[in-house]
C-alpha cells in the first residue's frame, strides 16, 4: 500500500470515529482563547477540563456509559455491587470516628458523590453530576447493624462464619439508584449485646460505575487510614459542619485532575481522530484471518440460546450480563512459581504473559478451537496524575491469540509464549481505544458494506466468552497489621455472580510465617469464575487441576512440541481412568455363559458343539420353513465341501466367495459353509445395481461365485471378462467360478477343473484340495467375510472415516467376530429358549450378529422374507405370532414408525421381546420415553449399541430401561439428565476405546473427540487398500500417550481403527455419540449441530418426523468473485391428522410454514432457523430401512 493510500485510509478512519461520536462542546475554555485553541487544549490530560461548577453536568466515560446501559436493562440488579468485608476481632468500633472516615472518603474521591441519569436537556443522553457532601446528608450512607452472630457464644460455633456470610450477602444484596443514590454504603455489623470490646465486620459497598480493582485497593487505603486517623485525634469533637469543611479544604479537587477531566479529555482525543490508529489496529486484529469464532466449551448443560433480537439492542458490552454464578480457588507450589517466573523472565515476558499463554492453551483444548478472543483488563490509568484519581478506568483488550497446538506446526511453549509477548505488548500500545467504541465500529461497518452473515451476525454476540485478568492483590495491598494500627482479618464473601462463562483471575499470594522467604513464601493463586447453570463444581475443580498441570508440564519442557501428546493437561489419575478404567473393560470368560473358550476355535467350531448336544433343536426359521441344527449342519456341509474341493490359485491364499444369493435359509447354510471352509465370503446382494455388484465383485478378486439358477445370468454378467466397471479402471476378472447352490448334492468326482474358469460348473468337475494342516490356522488371522461399507458418508455403524467415493472392503476375522458373538450372549443372558428376529440384509454386519449370537447357545433365529422391512403390517405380524421373538434389532426411525403403527392398531408390544437394540442411526431419548409412555405395560428393555464394520458390529452399548428413560420426565436427577440422545454407552469386551483429539492426546470429560476401537475386536484392514488400512488403522505404539498409561503388558500387538465418529465421555464413563467429525456444518461463519436443529423441531405438536440439511447452492452466472452458497434446509412430516389437512389445500401449509417459522424464532437464534422448510409426505429409505438422506 503506498503512503498516499495509508493517508487516505487514515482521513477515512478519523472521519468515521468522529461520526461515530456524539457532537459535544468542550464546556471549560479559556475566554480569550478559540474553540480551536480549546479543543487542542482539551487533548492533554489537566484539571479544569470539566466544569467544577455545583450545578455542571458531564458526559460519561465510555466505560461508565457501558456500566450505565447494564443497569438501566436491568434496574433491580445488584449484579455491580462490589462488596468486601473486613473483620476486626479485637479493636472495638469507634462509630464517630467510622461516619468521619466516610465523609473524608466521599470528599476526598468526588466519584463517591455523583449521581447518573439520562438528561432530557440533552436528548436523553447519559450525565453524571457531582454533589456536595450536604447532598446526601438525607441519606443512609452509613448504616450499623447488630446481630447474635457476633456473640461470644456464637462465635465459638464453626458453622458462625458461614451463616455470617449468609447474613451479609442478604443485606447487601440492594440495587442503587443510581440517579439519587451515593454509589456506596457502608454497614458497621456490631453484636446484638453492644459490648464495645466484641468482634465488629465492616462491609462496603461500592457500585462499580465508580470503581475497579485499582480504584478498590485506593478506597480501602485511604479508608484505613482515615479511620486511623480519627480513631487517634481529637477531630471528632468537632461538629459535622465544621469537620464537612475542614476536609474538603484538605482534598479539594479543584486544582487536581478528576474523573470528569478524565471522562472528557477520553472523548477528546477520541472525537479529533488522535486514536484512528489505534482503532485501526483492533480491527485489523479481530478481522484478519475471518472472524473470531463463537468459543463453544464443555457445558455441563446445554447452553441456553439468546434471541437474536435482543443481541441486537444490547449494548456493545465487553462482558455479557451477569449471572448466578460461583468460584473456585487454587494455588500453585512454591517451587512451581519460582520456576515459571524464571521462565517468563528469561524469555523477556511478564508473569501476566506466561499465564494467559496457558490460559489460552487451555481453553484450546477444552474447545477444540483456534483464533477465538480472550477478554483481558487493561487498568486504564496509564497517565500519571490518575494514579490516585478513584473511579471505573478499566478498558477490556480482546486479545485473539492463536497457538499451533492443534495445528501442524512444531510450535514450542518458547515460541507460544514469544508470539504472545508481542500481541499483548501491540495491545497495551492501542489499549486507550474502548473496546465497546471498536465493536461499534466492526458492527456499523458490515451493515455499511451490507455483508451478511460473517460479517455482520457475528458482531451481534459477544466477542468473546473467557476472560483472563492479573490481580495485584493480597500481599500488595496494606499489611493487616501494618503501618494503620489496626488488625482486622478479610471475610470471604461467596461469588454469586459470573459475567463470562470462564474467568481465570491470577495473583501472587504470600504463604503464612512458614515459609523459608519472602520469594520462596509466593505462589500463584487463581480464581476460576464460572456459571452454576452451565458447569458443576467438579467440573471448574477440573478446569482448575488442568491449568495447574499444563503450567507444570510447560515449565518443566518449554521446549517440547505444543500438540505432541508429551504436553497434557490431564492429571495422570484421571489419564488411567480414561484409558485404563473407563477405556479399557476386562476380558468376560465365554465358559461363564456356556461357551467352551479356544484361542483357536473358528465360528465353525463353536456351531459343531450345539449340533452335537442338540441337533434336532430348531436353529432357523423362515416363512413356515425350520431347520434343526442338524439340517443346517447338513447343507451347510454341501457348501464346505465344494469349497475345500475348489484350488485358489495353486496355493495356499484363502478362498474369497460371493454369495449371489436371496434371502432366506439357502443364504445361510451359504455362510455356514463358507466359515467351515475357512473361506472369506462377500455377500452379494440380489436387489443391488448391477455396476455395484460388479464392482464389489472385482475388486474383491473373487474365486467363485455361489449363486441360485435363478440368478445365474446375473453371476455370469458380473465375471464376463469382456465387461468393465465404468470409471473404475480396474481390469476385469479372470479365473471366476460360478456355482451353483441347487446342484451342491451331486456327489463330487476327482476330476480336473475345466480350462473355462468363467462357466458355469457342476461341483462334480472339481479336483480335490492340496493338503493343508488346518490346525496351523490362526482364527485371529482367518478372514470370517468381505462386507463393502457406503463409500458416501450415510449411516453411522457402517461408514469408514475416509470416503472415496466406492465402497471399500472390510476384512473381519473369525476371532473378531467371536468377540461379539460371545459379548452379545452374555450380555443379554441368551438361552436355548430365545428367538432372535434376523431382519437386517446381510450386506450389513448386523445381521450377522442377530443370526449367529443364538446359534452358539442353541437358540434360535427367525429371518423375515425379503424387503420385509417395507411392510409394517408384515413386521407386526412376525412379532406377536409363534416362535415368539426375544430379541431384535432395529433403526431408531424404523422402531419409531413400527411402534407408532402397533399403537393404531391398539397392540401391546410383544412382552415376549425382552430386549430391542437400537442401531445405526442416532437414539433421541425422547423416541425412548414415547415408547414406554405408550406400552406401559411392556417388560422390554431398549438397548442402544454403536459399533462400525471396522470393529466387528459392535463396541459399546448402553441399557436403557424404563426407570432410567422416564426419570427425567418425572423431575428426577439421572445420569441421562438434560441429554437430547441415548449414549452409546461403554466399551464391551475386548473392544477398548479412547477418544482422542486430532493430535491423539487423551480429551478430558464433556470435551468432543474422535473414537478410537482396539483389541480383539479390529478388523483386519481394507481389502486391497494397504495405504487407507494404514491411515485408518493404527499401531499401537503410535499412540504414545494410550501405549505408556497401559504398559507393556496391554495393548502389545493391538491396532486401533481410527473411526472418524466424534463422541465424549460423560460423567458415568459412558460415551455419548456427536456425529461424524466431518458432519458438522459451518453456516454463516457459524458451526450449528443439524441435530439440535431437529430436535427443535420434533418438539412441535404437530410434526412426528424431521431431518435438517445444509444443501448447497450453485454459483450465479455473473457473479465469479462470489462462493457458492447454501441453504440450511429443514424437511418435516407432519402428524396423521395434520398431513391429511395440509394435502387437501395447499394454503394450509403456507400457513403452517409460517407458523412454524415463528415457533423455530422462539427456540434457536436466528443463524440456526432453516431458511427453508419442506412438508414430506414420506421418508426416502434405503433398502435397510433406513432414512437416504442422499
Amino acid at each position: 500500500m503506498t503512503n498516499s493510500a495509508r493517508s487516505r485510509r487514515l482521513q477515512t478512519l478519523q472521519h468515521a470515529v468522529a461520526a461515530m461520536l456524539p457532537v459535544a462542546t468542550v464546556r471549560h475554555v479559556d475566554g480569550r482563547g478559540t474553540a480551536a485553541d480549546a479543543d487542542k487544549n482539551s487533548l492533554s490530560l489537566r484539571s479544569g477540563l470539566a466544569s467544577k461548577a455545583d450545578d455542571a453536568s458531564c458526559e460519561l466515560s465510555y466505560a461508565q456509559l457501558q456500566m450505565f446501559a447494564l443497569q438501566r436493562l436491568r434496574p433491580t440488579s445488584t449484579a455491580y455491587n462490589v462488596v468486601r468485608a473486613l473483620r476486626f476481632p479485637t479493636a472495638a468500633m469507634d462509630l464517630a470516628s467510622l461516619r468521619s472516615s466516610c465523609d473524608a472518603l466521599m470528599t476526598k474521591h468526588e466519584a463517591l458523590r455523583t449521581c447518573f441519569d439520562a438528561d432530557v436537556n440533552a436528548n436523553g443522553q447519559p450525565r453524571q453530576r457531582v454533589y456536595p457532601l450536604t447532598h446526601f446528608r438525607g441519606q443512609s450512607i452509613l448504616q450499623v447493624v447488630s446481630t447474635e452472630l457476633l456473640s461470644p457464644q456464637k462465635e465459638e460455633e464453626a458453622s458462625t462464619t458461614t451463616q455470617l456470610v449468609e447474613f451479609i450477602a442478604k443485606m447487601t444484596a440492594e440495587p442503587f439508584d443510581l440517579a439519587r443514590q451515593a454509589p456506596i454504603r457502608v454497614y458497621a455489623i456490631v453484636p446484638s449485646d453492644q459490648k464495645t470490646s466484641s468482634p465488629w465486620v465492616l462491609v462496603a459497598v461500592l457500585h462499580h460505575i465508580v470503581t475497579d480493582a485499582a480504584s478498590s485497593q485506593l478506597f480501602w487505603r485511604d479508608f484505613l487510614a482515615f479511620y486511623t486517623r480519627f480513631s487517634r485525634s481529637d477531630e471528632t469533637g468537632a461538629t459535622p459542619l465544621q469537620r464537612v469543611k475542614q476536609l474538603e479544604g484538605e482534598t479539594s479537587s479543584r486544582d487536581r485532575v478528576t474523573y470528569r477531566d478524565f471522562a472528557c479529555w477520553q472523548r477528546a482525543r477520541l472525537r479529533s481522530g488522535l486514536l484512528a490508529p489505534s482503532l485501526q489496529y483492533w480491527i485489523h486484529q479481530l478481522t484478519i484471518g475471518g472472524v473470531p469464532p463463537l468459543l463453544e466449551l464443555p457445558f455441563d448443560t446445554q447452553k441456553p440460546h439468546a434471541s437474536d433480537d435482543g443481541a441486537v439492542n444490547m449494548p456493545s458490552a465487553p462482558e455479557p450480563t451477569e449471572v448466578d454464578g460461583d468460584i473456585v480457588v487454587f494455588q500453585s507450589t512454591v517451587v512451581l512459581q519460582q520456576a515459571f517466573s524464571a521462565l517468563c523472565r528469561a524469555q523477556g515476558a511478564s508473569v501476566f504473559m506466561g499465564l494467559l499463554a496457558v490460559f489460552h492453551l487451555m481453553i484450546s483444548r477444552l474447545s477444540g478451537q483456534r483464533g477465538f478472543v480472550i477478554g483481558a483488563p487493561a487498568s486504564g490509568r496509564a497517565h500519571a496524575a490518575l494514579q490516585d484519581v478513584m473511579g471505573y478506568f478499566v478498558n477490556t483488550l480482546p486479545l485473539r491469540l492463536d497457538s499451533q497446538d492443534d495445528g501442524g506446526a512444531d510450535e514450542s511453549f518458547e515460541d507460544f509464549l514469544a508470539a504472545v509477548r508481542e500481541v499483548v505488548l501491540d495491545a497495551y500500545k492501542h489499549m486507550e481505544v474502548p473496546f465497546h467504541k471498536v465493536l461499534e465500529h466492526l458492527r456499523a461497518s458490515a451493515q455499511a458494506r451490507g455483508m451478511e452473515g460473517d460479517g455482520e451476525r457475528r458482531w451481534q454476540h459477544p466477542l468473546f466468552q473467557v476472560m483472563f485478568s492479573w490481580e495485584q492483590s493480597g500481599e500488595d495491598e496494606a499489611d493487616p497489621s501494618g503501618s494503620c494500627g489496626v488488625r482486622y482479618e478479610e471475610l470471604p464473601l461467596p461469588r454469586r455472580s459470573a459475567k463470562f462463562d470462564l474467568m481465570l483471575s491470577m495473583r501472587h499470594r504470600r504463604l503464612g510465617s512458614g515459609s523459608p522467604d519472602d520469594s520462596g513464601g509466593r505462589v500463584l493463586e487463581g480464581s476460576m469464575e464460572y456459571p452454576t447453570a452451565r458447569f458443576a463444581r467438579s467440573t471448574a475443580k477440573r478446569f482448575a487441576c488442568y491449568y495447574l498441570e499444563l503450567l507444570e508440564q510447560v515449565t518443566r519442557a518449554p521446549s517440547a512440541v505444543l500438540r505432541s501428546p508429551a504436553i497434557s493437561m490431564l492429571p495422570e489419575k484421571e489419564r488411567r481412568q480414561l484409558v485404563c478404567d473407563w477405556g479399557s473393560p476386562k476380558s468376560a470368560s465365554s465358559s461363564s455363559v456356556g461357551l467352551e473358550e479356544s484361542q483357536a476355535d473358528f465360528i465353525g467350531d463353536q456351531l459343531l458343539r450345539q449340533v452335537r448336544d442338540c441337533p434336532l433343536r430348531p436353529a432357523l426359521h423362515f416363512e413356515g420353513t425350520q431347520w434343526s441344527y442338524q439340517k443346517l449342519w447338513d447343507r451347510s456341509g454341501r457348501v464346505a465341501e465344494a469349497l475345500q474341493r475348489l484350488q485358489a490359485g495353486g496355493n495356499d491364499a484363502a478362498l474369497r466367495v460371493g454369495l449371489l444369493l436371496d434371502r432366506g435359509l439357502e443364504n445361510v447354510a451359504a455362510m455356514v459353509g463358507a466359515l467351515r471352509a475357512h473361506a472369506a465370503f462377500v455377500p452379494l446382494d440380489t436387489e443391488f445395481p448391477r455396476e455395484r455388484l460388479r464392482y464389489m465383485a472385482c475388486d474383491s478378486a473373487l474365486h467363485v461365485i455361489l449363486t441360485q439358477r435363478k440368478h445365474v445370468t446375473t453371476a455370469t454378467e458380473l465375471v464376463d471378462p469382456t465387461k468393465d466397471l465404468s470409471g473404475n479402471g480396474k481390469a476385469a476378472m479372470t479365473r471366476v467360478l460360478v456355482l451353483l447352490y441347487e446342484d451342491l448334492d451331486t456327489p463330487i468326482a476327482d476330476e480336473k477343473t475345466p480350462s473355462n474358469s468363467n462357466e458355469v460348473i457342476e461341483p462334480s468337475t472339481l479336483n480335490a484340495p492340496q493338503d493343508q494342516d488346518r490346525r496351523t490356522r490362526d482364527p485371529a488371522n482367518t478372514a470370517a467375510y468381505i462386507l463393502y461399507t457406503s463409500g458416501a458418508m450415510s449411516c453411522v455403524c457402517l461408514v469408514s472415516s475416509q470416503s472415496t467415493g466406492h465402497p471399500k472392503g472390510v476384512v473381519v476375522s473369525h476371532a473378531a467376530l467371536l468377540t461379539t458373538l460371545c459379548w452379545t450372549v452374555r450380555t443379554y443372558g441368551v438361552t436355548s429358549r430365545d428367538v432372535f428376529l434376523q431382519s437386517t440384509s446381510t450386506t450389513l454386519d448386523g445381521s450377522l450378529s442377530q443370526l449367529f449370537s443364538p446359534l452358539l447357545v442353541g437358540a434360535s433365529a427367525r429371518i423375515t422374507r425379503p424387503r420385509g422391512l417395507h411392510d409394517l403390517r408384515y413386521m407386526r405380524d412376525v412379532l406377536v405370532d409363534t416362535p415368539r421373538i426375544t430379541f431384535c434389532v432395529f433403526v431408531p426411525s424404523y422402531f419409531s414408525l413400527l411402534v407408532d403403527f402397533m399403537s393404531d392398531l391398539g397392540d401391546v408390544f410383544p412382552p415376549s421381546v425382552r430386549h430391542v437394540v437400537l442401531a445405526g442411526e442416532a437414539f433421541p431419548m425422547e423416541l425412548a420415553r414415547q415408547f414406554y409412555a405408550k406400552q406401559q405395560h411392556a417388560t422390554t428393555c431398549l438397548v442402544n449399541e454403536y459399533g462400525p464394520t471396522e470393529a466387528s458390529i459392535t463396541s459399546t452399548s448402553f441399557h436403557l430401561p424404563r426407570e432410567l428413560a422416564l426419570q427425567e420426565a418425572l423431575a428426577i436427577s439421572s445420569s441421562v439428565a438434560g441429554l437430547q440422545s441415548v449414549p452409546i454407552g461403554k466399551p464391551i469386551d475386548d473392544h477398548p476405546v479412547v477418544v482422542l483429539d486430532a493430535n491423539r492426546r487423551l480429551v478430558p470429560v464433556n470435551v468432543p473427540g474422535e473414537l478410537y476401537i482396539g483389541g480383539a475386536g479390529v478388523a483386519l484392514g481394507y481389502w486391497q487398500r494397504l495405504d487407507l488400512t494404514r491411515k485408518t488403522f493404527i499401531s499401537h505404539e503410535d499412540l504414545q500417550e494410550v501405549a505408556s498409561l497401559l504398559g507393556p503388558r496391554r495393548g502389545h500387538g493391538w491396532r486401533w481403527y481410527k473411526t472418524g465418529d466424534l463422541v465424549k465421555w460423560l460423567p458415568t464413563g459412558d460415551l455419548l455419540f456427536l456425529g461424524r467429525t466431518d458432519a458438522q456444518v459451518k453456516h454463516h461463519g457459524m458451526r450449528i449441530e443439524l441435530q439440535e436443529v431437529r430436535n427443535v423441531l420434533l418438539r412441535h405438536p404437530r410434526i412426528k418426523a424431521a431431518e435438517v440439511l445444509l444443501l448447497s447452492q450453485p454459483k450465479m452466472q455473473g457473479h465469479k468473485d462470489r462462493q457458492a452458497s447454501s441453504t440450511l434446509t429443514g424437511f418435516i412430516m407432519l402428524t396423521d391428522n395434520d398431513s391429511n389437512d395440509v394435502s387437501e389445500a395447499h394454503l394450509n401449509e403456507e400457513e403452517f410454514v409460517h407458523e412454524l417459522r415463528a415457533y423455530l424464532r422462539e427456540h434457536l437464534p436466528l443463524h440456526m432457523v432453516p431458511q427453508a422448510l419442506r412438508v414430506m409426505a414420506h421418508w426416502p429409505r434405503t433398502p435397510n430401512g433406513k432414512v437416504d438422506l442422499r
